[in-house]
């Protein structure tokens, strides 16, 4: 039954066996909460090898002309990758979202960057980091592109499998 506010007092979801009862002193907090997105690894990046089961990313092709400076509006890496990828595609390139973990130059991140399809091969553009082609190590753990709804799900069950769980080898 509803509160005088219209949410539920009582959730369950007998195919989970899970009961939710509502806590009258929670409240929605001003911002959401940092996601912790740094990871464990090596301290001397040259060293990384595997990530979750992920070999290292091969070195990058140079980025051919044509390809768009690697910036992007957004406030996160996952806003930039996505307007990049944007950008890109209004220039009739081929582009997608790559989300995996990068070094930031201080440690491994999970981080989101674009990859642009250009003389047969996918080239990583970092808009977040300011590189084309994007720098290493990375470990790209999932890749999706605009409107492909089945492959965001994909990508992400494939990263809360490694979220968390996982450290650079």
């Amino acid at each position: 039954m509803p509160s005088p506010d219209g949410f539920p007092a009582e959730l369950a979801i007998a195919a989970q066996g899970a009961r939710y009862v509502r806590d009258p002193r929670a409240a929605v907090p001003d911002r959401p909460p940092p996601l912790d997105v740094r990871v464990a690894g090596p301290a001397d990046p040259g060293a990384a090898r595997r990530f979750c089961g992920i070999a290292l990313d091969p070195p990058p092709p140079a980025a051919p002309p044509g390809v768009p400076a690697p910036e992007a509006p957004g406030g996160s890496c996952r806003e930039k990758a996505a307007a990049w990828v944007v950008a890109a595609a209004s220039r009739g390139l081929e582009a997608r979202t790559a989300v995996g973990v990068a070094h930031d130059g201080r440690g491994f991140v999970w981080h989101a960057w674009a990859e642009v399809r250009a003389g047969g091969a996918w080239i990583p553009v970092d808009p977040a980091f300011g590189e084309a082609p994007a720098h290493g190590p990375r470990f790209t753990v999932a890749r999706f592109r605009p409107g492909d709804g089945a492959a965001r799900d994909a990508a992400g069950r494939r990263i809360l499998a490694c979220w968390g769980r996982a450290h650079v080898e």
